[in-house]
């Protein structure tokens, strides 16, 4: 069951040269060289959104964006444009950006992509074309993926009630492309011996890279399957992005487990939740087979 699970693919994050295309638009996959110095471009045109206007000695310009962050008619990010994930505000002006909650105002959050499995830069600019045919917004950024930016609190995703979790395992196997994964597996009500289930129902399932050395940090991979949870009435909800942290192994007369602490965020009907908590008897199953 396991293994049949991990074997399918759902790409909910889309990141080409370390750009998460999604929240910022179209982007240019040609760019070479370093990615910590190149930049991907984001442009966007459709209809103009009302504008500002501020009176100068020139006369009056038009301002939508306050402090240059994006530009004056056209958005570049689309129907994305508010989304938490996205680095653009529901007026198409870029946010504010931050590496930490302390970075933005009152009533505000800091978003890390990479703490929710997407990948932003930490600088972005944007410049609009008003010229020609096709006039619209580009925006660039660097490639670094160490970008967030400042939100509202109401929108910054909530914890999400872990629900009957009784049991959980560390249980190795093969993804989709025969790559060794192990995944952590809760599950609700049922039977249970050490490394053993019978007639219970998988509440949570997270597929991490690799079977080496457990003790450390591990991450989902982005834009490959990461898992599964059972929410409420048993509907299925997609695991976006994962992390499950092995501070230590301990031996026990019927095998190996692990203490440790897990973060998963999980797309529910379009809204990313949170479940998180602690690894006190984290089962650690051996290995039954060896992938091609």
């Amino acid at each position: 069951m396991i293994r049949a699970r991990m074997a399918c693919t759902i790409a909910l994050v889309g990141v080409v040269g370390c750009i998460d295309k999604g929240s910022i638009g179209e982007y240019d996959d040609s760019s070479t060289g370093d990615p910590g110095d190149a930049s991907a471009s984001a442009s966007h045109s459709e209809t103009s959104l009302p504008t500002t206007t501020a009176s100068g000695s020139d006369g009056e310009v038009p301002q939508r964006c306050p402090d240059g962050r994006g530009c004056t008619n056209y958005p570049p990010c689309g129907e994305e444009c508010g989304e938490v994930q996205s680095p653009f505000d529901e007026d198409g002006c870029l946010r504010t950006s931050c590496h930490g909650d302390e970075e933005c105002g009152a009533g505000e959050r800091c978003f890390v992509g990479l703490d929710f499995g997407y990948c932003e830069p930490s600088t972005m600019t944007c410049d609009e074309n008003l010229d020609g045919p096709d006039p619209g917004c580009s925006c660039g950024g660097t490639l670094d993926c160490n970008g967030g930016h400042c939100v509202p609190e109401a929108l910054y995703p909530a914890p999400l009630e872990e629900g009957d979790f009784s049991v959980a395992m560390l249980v190795p196997g093969c993804g989709a492309a025969d790559e060794p994964v192990f995944a952590l597996v809760y599950y609700g009500d049922g039977s249970f011996n050490f490394c053993s289930a019978e007639d219970a129902i998988i509440e949570l399932m997270v597929s991490f890279p690799g079977q080496g050395e457990l003790i450390g940090e591990h991450l989902t991979v982005p834009g490959r399957f990461a898992g599964t949870h059972r929410g409420d009435g048993g509907v299925e909800q997609t695991v976006v992005h994962g992390r499950l942290v092995i501070d230590e192994v301990v031996e026990g007369s019927d095998g190996q487990s692990a203490v440790g602490s897990f973060e998963v965020v999980v797309d529910v009907e379009g809204e990313l939740r949170i479940i998180s908590g602690e690894l006190s008897e984290l089962q650690i199953c051996a290995a039954m087979h060896t992938c091609p």
